[in-house]
């Protein structure tokens, strides 16, 4: 999600732009670190509307949504979770999510698509990976474990609860979607010159 601080007169993306074009020196936004998926959208987000914003790279999520909290840093593209509790206390506001649908969580966050940000988007994700060379026999017993565990409805609420969505896919979607993903990102990274610290 795209969050800032609650004392932010910032209420959309857009106001985000805004401010980022009539600053002098423009917009700082944090990240969990160079080469993060938060840094890589702030640098998609700064390419897509040109507008000045200046990356504060730190140590993890942790550090980073303190200093967004504190108002020390304007914005940060961060997962649902890792801003929780400051969500809860009401120290950041959630603008914007980066997910292609709203977050059942976050009902009132529009999705930066429905903000006028196509392509600013990215879903934090997880996946069960095994070494190269794995039976494919070994490897559809552990997938249909797993899909099996993730149709477990106290499991379901518990990541619904943190903001996430189950989706459980066969070895070979999988295995497309970590190209695919690994291609996009990768055209960014080329662009920006990220490298990771």
């Amino acid at each position: 999600m795209l969050a800032v601080p609650s004392d932010s007169p910032v209420k959309s993306a857009a106001d985000l732009v805004a401010l980022a074009k009539a600053k002098p020196g423009g917009l700082s936004f944090a990240s969990q670190g160079t080469g993060s998926g938060g840094h890589l959208l702030g640098e998609i987000f700064k390419l897509r509307t040109g507008a000045n914003m200046v990356h504060v790279p730190y140590r993890g999520a942790a550090p980073a949504a303190t200093d967004l909290a504190a108002g020390r840093v304007d914005f940060f593209f961060v997962s649902y979770s890792s801003l929780l509790p400051f969500l809860q206390g009401g120290k950041v506001r959630a603008i914007a999510v980066t997910s292609p649908q709203r977050l059942p969580v976050l009902p009132d966050a529009p999705t930066m698509t429905e903000s006028g940000f196509a392509g600013v988007a990215l879903d934090v994700w997880f996946g069960l990976v095994a070494p190269a060379g794995t039976p494919d026999a070994v490897i559809g017993k552990l997938n249909s474990a797993f899909a099996q565990a993730m149709r477990d409805p106290q499991i379901v609420k518990q990541m619904t609860d943190q903001g996430a969505e189950v989706v459980a896919t066969t070895p070979a979607e999988f295995a497309a979607f970590i190209a695919s993903e690994t291609e996009r990102f990768g055209k960014v990274v080329r662009a920006v010159g990220a490298k990771a610290q």
